[in-house]
């Protein structure tokens, strides 16, 4: 178990160094707008240190070369594949049906983010969202109370409550604004690993990425915040992973 928590280091920092990255690449990038500066002819008369004549214009104009929505999505992408790639690595010779059951779990999930983000980009879209989101969140309210104090088909009831309880928050991220449907896909990756290993450091992490993700949604600082939260808890995972061997030492 220690060496499985040891090994997630490599999944938060390249995730952490994608954010930073794309945030680099964010500020280099030039946003749309135009800025319009009048161009004075040899001659022309100026009146109060304005030409008199806004017959001609400098238009400048640039256009954004990253749509906002892939920046996330490129840096899920990323994180998604070196993780598969380092456990697979780390942890061969890997079951073929464990390891295309991931492939084909990561794939749905990040296809179902990406189409929900479209989707969800209208108003009558977000109002969808926000209406299939919040039954799905009390079913599986209900089915994880089954789970808890049932006698019968406990397996069962959680399957469906952490299926309905996945959609129900994409539903209602979307439905907030669709911003935050990125962020809530890269947290339910780390909380995987997390509850795989019963990792109390990559719990906190989780939460801390969320919450430093969520309030700068959109903004360059959406990138920064939590890609220092994730180098942070990638070098948190290691020293956590190596205490144990070094007091018994």
């Amino acid at each position: 178990m220690t060496g499985e928590r040891q090994s997630s280091w490599f999944p938060l920092a390249l995730l952490g160094f994608a954010l930073i990255g794309l945030a680099a690449l964010d500020l280099r990038t030039p946003h749309g707008w135009f800025a319009y500066t009048p161009a004075a002819r040899p001659g022309q008369q100026f009146l109060y240190g304005m030409p008199q004549r806004y017959s001609d214009y400098v238009v400048s104009t640039r256009v954004e070369v990253v749509p906002w929505g892939s920046r996330w999505q490129i840096a899920l992408a990323l994180g998604f594949a070196g993780a598969v790639i380092w456990y697979a690595v780390r942890n061969r010779p890997v079951p073929a049906r464990r390891l295309a059951a991931v492939v084909v779990a990561g794939v749905a999930v990040l296809a179902l983010s990406a189409g929900l983000e479209v989707w969800a980009s209208g108003p009558q879209g977000r109002v969808l969202a926000g209406a299939v989101g919040g039954p799905l969140v009390v079913v599986a309210a209900v089915a994880g109370l089954w789970a808890y104090f049932g006698t019968a088909r406990r397996r069962l009831a959680l399957g469906v409550c952490l299926v309905c309880l996945t959609l129900g928050i994409f539903g209602l991220a979307a439905a907030v604004s669709t911003d935050l449907v990125d962020p809530v896909t890269a947290a339910f990756g780390l909380a995987v690993p997390a509850w795989c290993t019963r990792s109390v450091v990559l719990a906190v992490v989780t939460v801390v990425f969320l919450a430093a993700a969520v309030p700068f949604a959109g903004a360059t600082l959406g990138l920064l915040a939590p890609g220092a939260v994730l180098l942070g808890g990638a070098i948190a995972v290691l020293v956590a992973a190596r205490r144990p061997t070094a007091g018994a030492g």
